[in-house]
C-alpha cells in the first residue's frame, strides 16, 4: 500500500513549497488568459482592449482567490484554490457580444447573472427538498 508524503497538517519545505506553487500558477495562468483572448479574437476588438480584458481577468482573478482562500467575513471556502474564468460562459459572451452592445453587454450580462445566482443561492435550502436524492438498489 503507498503512504503519502505529507498528511493534511504537513508543510512541504520551502523550495518544494515554492517550486509546486509556480507550477500550479502556470498551470492556471493559461487558463485564466485564454477566454479573454478568445472573446477579445472573436469580436475583433483591438489590442489595446483585449489586454486590457487579459489584464482584468488577471486582477480579479487574483482578488477572488485571495478572498476564497483567506476568507471575509462569511464569505470564501478558506480552502487553497485558484479562482479563474471559464470556458462554460464564451458561447453566451459571444452571442451578447455579437450585438449592439458588445463589452459593455457582456459586462452588464455577468452582472446581471451574478446578482441572480446571490440571490438564488438564499432559496438553495428548499430547492434542495424538491430534488430528493434517488436511492436504486
Amino acid at each position: 500500500m503507498n503512504k503519502l508524503l505529507y498528511s493534511v497538517e504537513d508543510k512541504p519545505p520551502f523550495l518544494l513549497s515554492l517550486l509546486l506553487g509556480a507550477q500550479h500558477l502556470l498551470a492556471a495562468l493559461g487558463g485564466i488568459i485564454a477566454v479573454p483572448l478568445v472573446i477579445g479574437n472573436v469580436l475583433q476588438l483591438p489590442s489595446s482592449d483585449t489586454i486590457i480584458l487579459v489584464n482584468a481577468a488577471l486582477l480579479i482573478s487574483g482578488v477572488v482567490t485571495m478572498i476564497q482562500c483567506q476568507g471575509i467575513g462569511p464569505i470564501g471556502i478558506r480552502l487553497p484554490s485558484v479562482m479563474g474564468t471559464s470556458f462554460t460562459f464564451v458561447a453566451a459572451a459571444l452571442a451578447i457580444g455579437f450585438s449592439q452592445d458588445g463589452v459593455a453587454g457582456i459586462l452588464g450580462a455577468s452582472l446581471v447573472g451574478s446578482l441572480v445566482m446571490i440571490i438564488g443561492s438564499f432559496f438553495m435550502p428548499t430547492i434542495r427538498k424538491l430534488f430528493p436524492p434517488v436511492v436504486t438498489g
